[in-house]
């Protein structure tokens, strides 16, 4: 008793390509995206201290990196002068608890009002835990009772595990 078997099998370098392409394409992961919103934050002079604007924090398990920062006061054009009328007020942005700001979390200084500065790529982050926040004006030379100032924020809002280093990748 015997058993003749005959098999054949052909493959082609096109079938190959092919079975590779569709194995990739299932288990090939597109690179992050950020979600590009803005932040923004008005409040009023009071003629005796500062003007903090709070832009709040990312959600958990998001981090933003902020691309641009634009301070307006009542119009486009106008530089805002201390309650005395004889300096220039500028703002500071920190990131951190707005009712403790200290220098830990001083980022970037000499925000003219008006004015938008531009921040380089990948050197401002600020995550979770911390509140995005301005002060404009310093002990001594503040704004005058009513003036308004505001700032707008541009913000790119990652998946904190698509940029983190400990994502386990």
């Amino acid at each position: 008793m015997g058993l003749d078997l005959d098999v054949s099998a052909s493959l082609s370098i096109g079938d190959i390509e092919q079975a590779l392409d569709n194995y990739g394409h299932k288990h090939h992961r597109e690179d992050p995206k950020p979600f590009y919103m803005s932040r923004t934050a008005t409040g009023n002079g009071n003629a005796t201290s500062p003007v903090i604007l709070d832009c709040l924090a990312p959600p958990t398990g998001s981090i933003w990196q902020v691309r641009s920062i634009t301070m307006f006061g009542t119009d486009a054009f106008t530089t805002l002068k201390d309650s005395g009328g004889t300096n220039s007020i500028f703002a500071a942005l920190f990131v951190g608890d707005s009712l403790n700001l200290n220098l830990a979390g001083l980022k970037i200084t000499g925000l003219a009002v008006p004015s938008t500065t531009y921040v380089p790529d990948t050197v401002m982050w600020c995550h979770p835990n911390e509140n995005l926040i301005v002060q404009v004006g310093t002990t001594g030379s503040v704004l005058a009772a009513g003036v308004q100032v505001g700032v707008n924020i541009a913000i790119e809002e990652w998946r904190e595990r698509d940029v983190s280093r400990m994502n386990g990748a």
